[in-house]
């Protein structure tokens, strides 16, 4: 008979324990699932925020302007092997003879590069900012710069972000 009580009594305590305890983990499991999508969502509206300049329209036949998510570090990578390739091809003592397709591709690549150096400066000034590594008495500076930097990588850009043929 004592057995079965010691067994009875641990079974209801077993019981009677965990039902608090698995409300518990329930509720915080539920509150880390919704903490994680709302960083998630924030996360994600984030990667969509990368645009900061109005999108340039051909103005017609033969200009083709370059999209501002086309300057990052692969395309930047690539224009350098390119330009490697290019300056070793027309080196001094080469057959081939630099002409107008040269150096439209030396300058396609350089724009390449120059459009991912600005707007990579951009990108860091901006992910400082908003992860406030800026003093207080800095951020009016720092936007300053935010600002020249956005006015540049946007200008160039509208400007000069076109394919060259």
């Amino acid at each position: 008979m004592l057995k079965t009580n010691l067994l009875t009594s641990h079974s209801s305590w077993t019981q009677n324990s965990m039902r608090p305890l698995t409300r518990r983990y329930v509720s915080k499991d539920l509150g880390m699932r919704i903490i994680i999508g709302l960083i998630l969502m924030l996360l994600s509206s984030i990667s969509f925020a990368e645009e900061y300049c109005t999108k340039v329209q051909s103005s017609g036949e033969g200009h083709w302007p370059i999209p501002e998510d086309e300057f990052n570090i692969e395309n930047a990578n690539t224009a350098i092997e390119e330009l490697k390739k290019l300056i070793s091809a027309y080196s001094p003592g080469s057959s081939i003879t630099p002409d107008a397709v040269y150096l439209n591709e030396v300058e396609n690549h350089q724009m390449m590069i120059k459009g991912y150096m600005l707007k990579s400066m951009l990108d860091k000034y901006i992910k400082k900012e908003n992860n406030r590594t800026v003093t207080e008495n800095m951020m009016e500076y720092h936007k300053s710069t935010v600002g020249y930097l956005k006015e540049e990588f946007c200008g160039f850009v509208k400007h000069d972000a076109y394919i060259r043929h």
